[in-house]
């Protein structure tokens, strides 16, 4: 018996009562705990080369309606994850940075006398940074978390020290590339039909 948290996936075409059903999903891999293993993606990268087929098509398909036969294409719609599994998915740092959010860019503040980050919408005196509601910091995206991979990227090639690649991941909130939102440019190539 394996214990740990599923990945799975549904179709999205079903009901969501039925897509959340468990007979309906489909068990990618189960992640085991408490020990984390020491290659996530590792673990994603036969996902990944499945993905791939569904998204390059399986041609002669007949489906109702059409004289001819069809090319049937799957892509993955959007992934759903709680706030670790999803840091861990994306190569963030989590509550270990200054940028927390993974929606959002707004950075806490690192008081000089403190061991600790704070976030919005208030720092350690009480003071207030920022209103969270109606807040038009703009959001993190793809691009932004391929730009910071390659940067922390860039500064693991140039033998910087140790302690500079962690202030570079805590400073952006990001560890490196993340096969499925910000793919390095060998796993673009790797991957080429998952680009969308």
């Amino acid at each position: 018996m394996f214990e740990g948290w599923p990945v799975a996936a549904a179709p999205l075409r079903l009901s969501h009562d039925q897509r959340t059903s468990t007979k309906h999903q489909l068990l990618l891999v189960v992640k085991p705990w408490p020990r984390q293993p020491p290659d996530l993606e590792s673990f994603l990268h036969p996902i990944a080369a499945e993905l791939k087929e569904r998204a390059k098509g399986v041609p002669g398909l007949i489906v109702a309606n059409s004289p001819t036969p069809v090319m049937l294409r799957a892509g993955v719609h959007n992934f759903t994850t709680e706030q670790p599994g999803g840091d861990q998915l994306c190569q963030l740092t989590g509550v270990s940075s200054y940028s927390y959010n993974r929606f959002r860019l707004f950075h806490g503040i690192y008081p000089p006398a403190s061991s600790h980050v704070y976030l919005p919408p208030e720092d350690r005196s009480g003071k207030s940074l920022f209103k969270v509601h109606d807040y038009i910091a703009p959001r993190r995206t793809a691009a932004r978390i391929g730009v910071s991979a390659a940067e922390t990227g860039d500064s693991r090639a140039g033998r910087t020290s140790v302690a500079h690649q962690t202030r570079l991941q805590q400073k952006s909130g990001v560890k490196g590339y993340c096969l499925f939102f910000a793919p390095s440019p060998a796993m673009r190539t790797a991957y080429p039909h998952l680009k969308n």
